[in-house]
């Protein structure tokens, strides 16, 4: 085992298994391990549960399960990895304190009434950790952005295949685009992503198009269609949020790239502005040449009006549920502030926390917003913690920015800027605290700042 990792063939063979244990991470996400346990207690009767189940719920099951597989052999790598190098601690403290973390939420969940069943999250989120270690101190930063290119791939189909879904949805029911949420959980039978999580999925895209071209020819016309698509889907998603962070974008775009010349800033208008709206006037009309109907919504209220775009003083979405009511409140957090209280009331447990998911198990819902999330799931010594891999983050974008700017690659300055919008995001939504597209983000982009020992 000691020279394990010094033959060419096996670094050719661990790479392909991180690759495809990267695969497998984007792959489980929504994925509800509720569905394992339920193959194992039929199995464990004795019936024979695989007669009953079709392709398509068998395939959900292999995603799900091959992450619980992969942790043993990204284990044994890691650590025979650490026998037989010279691993520094500073370079790679950043890993060092996510583990501690999810040992903390670990040992917060063995001792307390919190689902066991949440340690499957705490699985897929060690999977990146250390897939993301071993990539960063195994091999080059091209095989770090490789992986970003990859990630990268992945959300572009999963924001057009939502992103269509929505619209579809809007169009044929004659409501806006941010309430489609609930009719397309009802319509279709997969899990389909909030409106503020594909906001930032479409943030995301923006960033990345925006400073590369990701398609090569002959398909480079693909980047501007990307570009424009995302843009729309901000807007017509309406999430405050991520509508925020959109404009502070043009504003970082516009003065770091210097667009004072009038040839760029026509460029810039059309690509940021003018094609988004001539997109989101075609989407409008669509709907409105759409056959007039008249519909109910879960039993609460008819809506007659088809307005494309969202109403934020008259239509709100209740949090976690797909149910759409009336209300007047004007509170930018959308009563998020009541559930912060709420954590703070009702965690017992100050120290260590609750475990993974922590938030659920006090308020049974997501408390959106990382330092709550982070407080409820690994308590104060947690919040700490996470407070500091912040300030580690920050400090790595602002040397690269400033201190490096000369090296600073456009994949670097596009995972700079990625990680700012996390950390933004971060305040009003759960982000990186928890396994999901912004967890992976967020280590893929920090590991390609993070500097090595060699560096």
């Amino acid at each position: 085992m000691i020279k394990f990792f010094h033959y060419e063939i096996n670094r050719k063979h661990i790479k392909y298994l991180l690759f495809l244990g990267w695969v497998s991470i984007w792959a489980s996400i929504s994925f509800n391990p509720n569905k394992l346990i339920f193959i194992t207690e039929n199995i464990y009767t004795g019936l024979n549960v695989f007669n009953k189940i079709s392709l398509l719920d068998f395939f959900d099951i292999c995603r799900g399960s091959f992450q619980i597989f992969y942790l043993p052999l990204l284990l044994i790598i890691t650590f025979n990895f650490i026998w037989t190098q010279k691993v520094s601690i500073k370079s790679n403290l950043f890993f060092i304190l996510l583990l501690i973390i999810f040992s903390i939420e670990l040992f917060s969940i063995l001792r307390g009434d919190n689902p066991n069943i949440n340690i499957y999250f705490l699985i897929c989120s060690l999977n990146i950790v250390l897939t993301t270690f071993l990539l960063k101190n195994f091999f080059s930063d091209n095989d770090v952005i490789s992986i970003l290119k990859l990630s990268i791939f992945i959300l572009v189909l999963l924001l057009f295949f939502f992103g269509i879904n929505y619209i579809f949805t809007a169009v044929k029911y004659g409501i806006n685009v941010y309430v489609s949420w609930g009719n397309m959980n009802r319509d279709l039978s997969i899990t389909i992503p909030k409106p503020t999580g594909l906001a930032r999925t479409a943030l995301i895209v923006l960033i990345v198009f925006s400073n590369i071209n990701f398609f090569k020819k002959p398909l480079d016309k693909i980047n501007l269609l990307v570009m424009t698509f995302s843009i729309s889907l901000i807007i017509l998603l309406s999430s405050r949020t991520a509508i925020f962070i959109f404009f502070l974008y043009i504003l970082f775009y516009f003065f770091y790239f210097r667009v004072f010349e009038f040839k760029k800033l026509i460029k810039m208008f059309v690509n940021f502005l003018l094609l988004p709206f001539i997109f989101i006037v075609m989407v409008g009309v669509l709907q409105n040449l759409y056959k007039s109907e008249k519909f109910e919504i879960d039993g609460i209220f008819d809506i007659e009006t088809k307005n494309i775009t969202r109403i934020y003083p008259t239509i709100e979405t209740t949090r976690s549920t797909s149910i759409h009511k009336i209300t007047t409140t004007s509170d930018f957090t959308s009563g998020r502030l009541i559930d912060w209280k709420n954590i703070l009331n009702n965690n017992k447990n100050i120290l260590f926390g609750n475990g993974t998911l922590g938030d659920r198990y006090l308020i049974n819902q997501t408390a959106s917003n990382l330092l709550f999330y982070t407080y409820s799931s690994s308590g104060i010594i947690g919040l700490l913690i996470i407070i500091y891999i912040s300030l580690i983050t920050l400090y790595n974008i602002y040397k690269n920015f400033f201190y490096q700017k000369i090296k600073l690659t456009n994949y670097k300055l596009i995972s700079c800027l990625i990680l700012i919008m996390l950390m933004l995001r971060s305040v009003l939504e759960t982000s990186y605290g928890v396994f999901g597209i912004d967890f992976i983000l967020f280590c893929t982009c920090s590991t390609l700042l993070i500097q090595n020992k060699s560096s």
